[in-house]
């Protein structure tokens, strides 16, 4: 019956099966980094949108925990030519953290992001999950990212998938709690010349039958704008989210 919980929450998130990168051993080199600090089964490269550029993502772990097998990483988001010359890059000090719940997929989404008349930005989609039967999860946060002359400024980072599921390893009667959202760029409201994005929600929440299948739904549909503010989209008033 556990097997059961661990199948039906794989569904509740499907995530799509990215080919991981080669392991670029002559971009730690540039960047003076421990190649054995980067927690290569995360590293992500894709083609840049505009060019020929190749964009790189790839946690350093800072910090480790022998005994619970945690640890914590900077993020670096790197440009580089084609032919492994750094155009620009920046450092997200302590953006990930591999604890209870930890990240097992990075990928760059390459979606038109305009954000402005002049800027295209682009996403990092980081896909969580968790080894615990009494209450599982799996989730994923988006990071919407510019990039600049001399570094790449995050704009955004928000939690854009969620499923929880309380249950302690039986389908039946397992509680599940499941949010999803679909951004959107409102070329229509500009605040200090970036355009605003808004985040059309949905929450579920419904109990497995005892096949493992969804029960009956609570819906709800919430809409929230965050605009340009301070160097970053913030929210307008408190984001609803269900929960």
């Amino acid at each position: 019956m556990r097997i059961g919980l661990t199948v039906s929450m794989a569904l509740l998130l499907v995530f799509p099966s990215w080919a991981k990168q080669t392991t670029p051993n002559w971009l730690f080199s540039k960047l003076n980094l421990q190649a054995d600090s980067v927690k290569t089964s995360l590293i992500a490269s894709k083609k840049h949108p505009l060019n020929d550029n190749v964009i790189w993502c790839f946690p350093l772990i800072t910090e480790y925990d022998c005994d619970r097998e945690c640890w914590v990483a900077d993020l670096f988001v790197v440009i580089a030519t084609a032919d492994e010359e750094i155009v620009t890059y920046s450092r997200f000090e302590s953006a990930l953290i591999s604890d209870a719940v930890y990240p097992f997929d990075i990928w760059i989404d390459t979606a038109p992001f305009n954000v402005s008349v002049s800027h295209r930005a682009f996403g990092i989609r980081i896909e969580l999950t968790t080894n615990s039967r009494a209450a599982s999860y799996s989730g994923e946060e988006f990071l919407l990212m510019l990039e600049r002359q001399d570094s790449i400024d995050q704009l955004f980072r928000i939690d854009s998938k969620t499923a929880v599921a309380y249950g302690g390893g039986e389908c039946q009667e397992t509680e599940v709690h499941k949010r999803e959202s679909l951004f959107i760029i409102d070329k229509e409201n500009v605040v200090n010349s970036h355009f605003s994005i808004i985040e059309n929600l949905k929450y579920q929440h419904f109990f497995l039958t005892e096949d493992c299948e969804e029960g009956n739904k609570d819906t709800e549909q919430f809409k929230n704008v965050f605009v340009f503010e301070g160097g970053k989209y913030q929210a307008v008033g408190q984001r609803q989210t269900g929960w």
